[in-house]
């Protein structure tokens, strides 16, 4: 559900300012639950050589948690900033708008994830629709569960009602969406780990 006339602030720019002060008061964010969760359904369902396309990587949190799987990575994030930090740690990455994006028959994946990325735009089910197209095998969303609606970040808010509307016409051969409470872990000025936590729906569609 879009929500509505809110200012629209996930450029390029924006985001570029957010990495730069986490990366450089080291306040690495991660979602433990989420991508522990993708991490296991990934290494049970991953064959040689396939690709997972992780989009709006910001600076490779889960394309590391994902190393050792027998498959090829890569990152896309908006910013460049992240995008420079993920190729730091040896991920393949690349910049890319996805607002202006549009897929390709050169260029698909087997496993397309997007964890903390579809609230940050005003028409999701556009930016679901090119996912869909883009993936094989797999397309595995995470968002915020009806909550956090007052972030200036987000333009888009669901619930497991909401998700289902949004992707019941897509042709799949297996759907699941989790409901659960994410535990975020950040460092704080003093470098010490700090826990919040928060509903989250993580959906996975294996295609037909």
């Amino acid at each position: 559900m879009s929500l509505g006339l809110k200012e629209n602030i996930n450029t390029a720019g924006y985001w570029d300012s957010v990495f730069t002060r986490e990366i450089k008061n080291n306040k690495w964010r991660r979602n433990v639950l989420t991508f522990g969760k993708i991490r296991t359904y990934l290494g049970l369902r991953v064959t040689a050589g396939d690709h997972i396309l992780d989009i709006g990587c910001g600076y490779g949190v889960l394309l590391n948690k994902l190393k050792g799987l027998d498959c090829r990575l890569t990152g896309w994030d908006i910013s460049e900033v992240a995008v420079q930090e993920v190729l730091r740690f040896r991920n393949k990455a690349r910049c890319v708008d996805f607002n202006d994006y549009e897929p390709n028959a050169r260029e698909l994946f087997d496993h397309v994830v997007a964890t903390e990325f579809l609230e940050h735009f005003e028409n999701p089910e556009i930016v679901f629709d090119k996912m869909y197209r883009m993936a094989r095998k797999t397309v595995i969303i995470a968002v915020p569960n009806n909550c956090m609606k007052d972030c200036r970040e987000h333009m888009a808010v669901f619930n497991i009602r909401s998700m289902r509307a949004m992707v019941e016409s897509y042709s799949h051969q297996n759907l699941s969406i989790e409901n659960f409470l994410e535990e975020f872990v950040y460092k704080d000025d003093f470098g010490k780990d700090i826990l919040s936590s928060r509903p989250t729906l993580l959906m996975i569609m294996e295609k037909k």
